[in-house]
């Protein structure tokens, strides 16, 4: 039996449920079958060869390197290793996925490594741009939040939630690049540290957890799967993208500021996602189209304030910001009809 499902612009045919995902009702071709604890070598042997492609920088609470990435020889498929015994195959032409895990780990846990690190690096393998960010609906179209690890992606889309915006994505933003740039809807669950999930509904129990296996891995989720009109299931244009910096204690913020063509491009670039596997023919690519990218969408940093209580006021000033683009776009377009400047 197959479970079918549509993520990222990607249908994926899986052999076990993939927790946080509804199934598709349209069946298309399958772009991507995953294999949950299932070995590609039956007889558990590796490839004759193998050769480390990276070892990221960051280590665990243990003093280890989180990952590390092979590529196996001769079929050149990669092997993702985690440091908690989570193991991933991604076949060459990206079309399979095997993932194997240890005791203490469940079909939970390997679904947070698949829904991230590892189709957002066979979304960049197969040529996607995507950004660490968060998108929400606004009308009908798809903003951005852009931004490191901590910098409120998350908080702020459930934020934009609470006032009545459908989430279209949480921590990985793919974008259609063609004639007009579209996200990709991810998948109806939204990510949020206890912190979050206190100040916005109430207490940090309020939500359940992501998963039970890891007790000092605290982060909890918010489950759209039952509610379907906080999660926007097709393709949205992206008319503007939020660029989150460091929350500031002054009264002025939060605030938008304006950022030039250059810094725009450069925090762009610095936070696309899986990009570390990329050589420099994709590297050249990826910021090609960045450069039409924000040639044509409205790039702006975004100063929250440290207060949380600020908060709700970050809301209403992306709003007023959103009107005041749509309004400067309108009298550009009416002084050059017809002129298109992303190719």
């Amino acid at each position: 039996m197959a479970f079918n499902y549509f993520v990222y612009g990607l249908q994926l045919s899986s052999n076990l449920p993939i927790p946080g995902l509804t199934e598709a009702t349209d069946i298309l071709p399958v772009d991507v079958r995953v294999h949950l604890q299932n070995n590609p070598h039956t007889d558990d042997r590796e490839p004759h060869s193998a050769s480390l492609k990276y070892v990221t920088p960051y280590q665990d609470r243990n003093g280890a390197d989180v990952l590390h990435v092979w590529e196996l020889q001769p079929n050149k498929s990669l092997k993702f290793q985690y440091s908690d015994g989570m193991q991933f195959r991604v076949a060459a032409d990206t079309s399979e996925v095997w993932a194997t895990w240890p005791e203490n780990l469940g079909v939970d846990d390997a679904a947070i490594y698949l829904l991230g690190p590892i189709l957002g690096m066979i979304l960049r393998i197969r040529g996607v741009i995507c950004l660490h960010a968060s998108a929400v609906s606004v009308g009908q179209n798809a903003v951005a939040f852009v931004g490191p690890a901590g910098a409120g992606k998350s908080t702020t889309a459930a934020l934009f939630a609470q006032h009545g915006h459908s989430i279209m994505c949480d921590d990985l933003v793919a974008l259609s690049c063609k004639e007009q740039v579209f996200v990709q809807p991810a998948y109806p669950r939204l990510r949020l540290w206890p912190s979050s999930v206190s100040f916005l509904y109430g207490s940090p129990d309020a939500l359940p957890k992501l998963v039970d296996s890891d007790p000092s891995w605290d982060k909890r989720y918010l489950d759209l799967v039952n509610c379907p009109s906080d999660f926007q299931t097709t393709p949205l244009p992206l008319t503007a993208v939020y660029i989150l910096e460091e929350r500031i204690e002054f009264s002025s913020a939060p605030l938008v500021k304006e950022v030039t063509a250059n810094e725009a491009i450069i925090s762009l670039v610095t936070n696309t996602y899986a990009n570390y596997l990329l050589d420099k023919q994709m590297r050249s690519a990826e910021f090609k189209t960045l450069v039409g990218i924000v040639s044509e969408i409205p790039v702006r940093s975004l100063v929250p304030n440290s207060d949380p209580q600020r908060l709700s006021d970050l809301y209403q000033i992306v709003i007023d910001d959103l009107e005041l683009l749509s309004n400067r776009t309108e009298t550009v377009q009416q002084a050059n009809a017809g002129l298109r400047v992303f190719q």
